[in-house]
């Protein structure tokens, strides 16, 4: 049920950026202004969630070892994900563009 309450959230939030304050700049400056803000908030609490985990801190040396495998695994496969997606839109932009270039219109 969680989640329905974290989706429902996202949905009145789209909502309430696409109709109520689409247009106005300085809303918009506020919003990212305070996303900011509690990004490094969530950063901190997750800090400070570290620092209390006794079983964590003795680990550090081991689980950061793992984590820094799994960060440059995940990189590694953004990466190739990344490219392959550019290499197939492109391609179909050129077969899209040819296809156009020739008919009269």
């Amino acid at each position: 049920m969680t989640i329905f309450y974290i989706v429902l959230a996202l949905l009145v939030g789209v909502g309430i950026g696409f109709f109520a304050i689409r247009r106005k700049a300085w809303l918009k400056e506020g919003l990212n202004q305070a996303t900011t803000v509690t990004i490094y908030l969530l950063i901190f609490s997750m800090g400070l969630a570290v620092g209390v985990n006794r079983n964590l801190i003795e680990n550090i040396l081991s689980i950061g070892f793992q984590s820094m495998l799994i960060a440059f695994a995940a990189m590694l496969g953004s990466i190739v994900v990344v490219l392959l997606a550019y290499s197939f839109g492109r391609s179909l932009r050129n077969k899209y563009f040819i296809a156009t270039k020739n008919r009269v219109v």
